[in-house]
């Protein structure tokens, strides 16, 4: 049976996770951008580091944010948090399609997301609901 109340809550503090991080992932890469100026070697792959933490931002954003959920899950955790990791990738793709900037990358990407919800739903070392 789907828990509504568990994929409510974990929208929400999948959300409220991944936009703290992502915070957090812009002042580190504005401040590695202006310290790292001078330097050959981050002038020259500074998009493929950015890149590479901004997924691994939201890969970890999703994992935590469905082993959270998995407190309120009894049975099905994993279907729970597939369920959660693309309503918020969904959401996610639909504001940046509206603004244009969305491709088939953006696409596969948003889909890992969720199924690192998934995986965090399922493989997460926090107990689940007794």
């Amino acid at each position: 049976m789907i828990d509504f109340k568990a994929i409510i809550f974990g929208t929400i503090a999948t959300t409220i996770l991944f936009l703290t991080n992502q915070l957090i992932f812009i002042l580190v890469a504005a401040y590695s951008g202006l310290a790292g100026i001078e330097s050959p070697f981050w002038n020259e792959y500074k998009d493929i580091l950015w890149q590479a933490m901004g997924i691994a931002t939201l890969g970890l954003s999703m994992f935590v944010g469905g082993g959270l959920m998995r407190y309120l899950v009894d049975q099905h955790q994993a279907l729970h948090g597939l369920i959660v990791g693309s309503i918020i990738s969904l959401f996610f793709a639909w504001t940046s399609a509206d603004r244009g900037e969305i491709n088939i990358t953006g696409l596969v990407v948003f889909s890992a997301g969720a199924l690192c919800c998934a995986l965090g739903a399922h493989r997460s070392p926090w107990p689940q609901r007794k």
